[in-house]
Order: C-alpha cells, then structure tokens, then sequence
C-alpha cells in the first residue's frame, strides 16, 4: 500500500506522483505494473507522463462497485472530522499520522473488503 500527499489534485502532482513511484517499486523495462485509475481530468490528460513500466487502464463511466478503495476515504478522513485545522502543515501532520495508522492495519482493511 502507497500513500502519497500532494499539496493540490492535477497534473504536475500526478506526473510527481508516478515518477516518485516508479522510483520507489524499481518500475522499468524487467518490472512492470498495471495501475488502474478512474477517469478524473488529472489522471487522463495527454499531459500526464506515465514512466516506462506503468500500463495505465482506466474504468468503466460509473462504476463505484470496482473501487474499493472509495471506502478507505472514510477511515483516512476519520481524524478531520469536526476539526478546526489551522494550516496546511497541520493538516498535512493529521493525514501523515493517519497513513501509518492504516499502513499497520493492513489485515483489517483486507478483511472489511471481502
């Protein structure tokens, strides 16, 4: 499981983003990944550079049942919940947190998916 926290959702974080994972997993000619992805703007534009070793496929229009992922976003937006956050450091400090509390909870988040 990757988390990564990008200061805005669009192009230039996207292209960040992949690159910082291609890195990070050894990505390349002899390792290669199918990421899936649904079809927001950001993640479909032909500005989007995608490294050497990612397959990026896109879902059907309108298909929430093939995102499992979707119900993670409750559990990360957990601790912001009626919270007054005075900066985008603190924020950015609560969500960090958050991450490696669900990155040790990996068996948990596995069994509530089944």
């Amino acid at each position: 499981m990757q988390w990564y926290l990008i200061p805005s959702v669009n192009i230039q974080g996207m292209n960040l983003v992949f690159k910082t994972f291609a890195a990070e997993e050894g990505v390349g000619e002899e390792k290669i990944i199918l990421l899936v992805q649904d079809r927001a703007g950001w993640h479909r534009s032909e500005k989007v550079e995608i490294p050497t070793g990612i397959i990026s496929e896109f879902l059907p229009l309108y298909s929430p049942e093939l995102q499992p992922e979707e119900r993670l976003w409750l559990m990360v937006d957990e601790p912001l919940v009626n919270q007054d956050i005075g900066s985008i450091e603190e924020l950015e400090e609560i969500l960090v947190k958050r991450c490696c509390v669900l990155q040790e909870k990996r068996e948990e988040i596995k069994v509530n998916n089944q």
